[in-house]
Formats: structure tokens, sequence, C-alpha cells
């Protein structure tokens, strides 16, 4: 018999409890709980932004030549958010590419607001050259913003 890596941890969570996640039965419960996006105009909540997504959008393919400059390193990141650092390759292998990227069309490109180690596995790993993705456009943000 063969068994999915998602039936495999469903039956882990069955038997051990799902502590700090809202619902078992919500499909993205999970994604981004503490995570945010962050741009010139104000920072944003992830799980907010693929919550909507998820309800309101639908997924497409978008070419991984238009999301490279993703995996370009900024002076804001440390650790496993750099893409080529040990740990994020780590936790890139881990990604599942089951989930569709997060990415916000702004004026000059697409950018990532969940997703760059999927984004960094299906190029670097796998060589493909399409993900799946919800694009969001720069001017829904606003309702996702996190009060400061």
């Amino acid at each position: 018999m063969k068994i999915t890596i998602n039936q495999l941890r469903k039956l882990i969570l069955e038997q051990i409890g799902t502590p700090n996640v809202e619902s078992t039965s919500d499909p993205i419960a999970n994604f981004g709980l503490d995570q945010q996006f962050s741009d010139k105009d104000g920072t944003y909540s992830v799980k907010q932004m693929i919550r909507y997504a998820y309800d309101m959008k639908s997924t497409v393919e978008l070419p991984v030549k238009s999301l490279l400059h993703n995996l370009e390193t900024s002076e804001n990141e440390t650790g496993d958010d750099i893409p080529g650092h040990p740990l994020f390759i780590k936790r890139a292998k881990r990604a599942s590419l089951d989930y569709p990227i997060l990415v916000v069309n702004y004026d000059d490109g697409l950018w990532i607001a969940d997703g760059v180690h999927r984004l960094w596995k299906a190029v670097k790993i796998y060589k493909l050259k399409n993900i799946k993705a919800y694009v969001l456009d720069k001017d829904e943000l606003e309702q996702f913003k996190i009060d400061d």
C-alpha cells in the first residue's frame, strides 16, 4: 500500500493532536502562522493573504524565469532566508510543491510573499519551467496590512 506525505501527516496529527492551529480541516490553517510580507508601504499578514487567495483566486502557472530575481539575496535576510545558505537549502528540500506560491504583482515585477523555498526547489532541484501560484495585485494588499 502506498501512502502520500499528506496522508502520513494526517495520520500522525490524528495520533498526536494539533497544538496551536486553528483547524485541522482547514487546508491552509498552518500556512504563514507568524509570517509577514513587507514592502515600502507596509507590513502584511501572509496568513490573511493566503486565505484570501485560496478563497478568491485561481492558481496560475507562472514561468519561473519571471521570478528568479526573488532568489537574489537582500540585506534583510539571514540564515534560512538566504538562498543558497545550507539552512535555506535544507528547508527548500522539505518544501512541498503541492502548494502554490503567493506572488504580488508590482509595477517592477512579481515578488514572492510566500514560497521562495518552493521556487528554489522548483528551479534548482526539479529544473521546472513553470510553478503554480496565486497572484495578488499590489492594490489588494491594504486589507492585509498589520497595524504598527
